[in-house]
C-alpha cells in the first residue's frame, strides 16, 4: 500500500513512532500498518481512540502519550 507523503521513510535511519485514529478517514488504520510492518529497522504504531484524523476528541489522551514516550 502507498500512502501519501510516505515517500523516503523506508530509508528513514531513526527509529519511527507512529501515533494513529483507528476512526481515521484521511489515512485508513488497514493500509497504515501495512506501511509500518514493511519498514525495517526500530518502529511502533500505537493507537488511540479518537474521533479523527486530528484527534479532536482525544487530545488530552494524544499529548499524555507523547510526553510518557519523551
Amino acid at each position: 500500500a502507498h500512502l501519501a507523503g510516505a515517500d523516503g521513510l523506508p530509508e528513514c535511519p531513526v527509529p519511527r513512532i507512529f501515533i494513529h485514529s483507528r476512526r481515521d478517514a484521511i489515512c485508513p488504520p488497514g493500509p497504515l500498518e501495512q506501511l509500518v510492518a514493511s519498514l525495517a529497522g526500530e518502529k511502533r504504531l500505537l493507537w488511540l481512540e479518537a474521533a479523527d484524523h486530528f484527534f479532536s476528541d482525544a487530545l488530552p489522551q494524544l499529548e499524555e502519550l507523547v510526553f510518557e514516550l519523551g
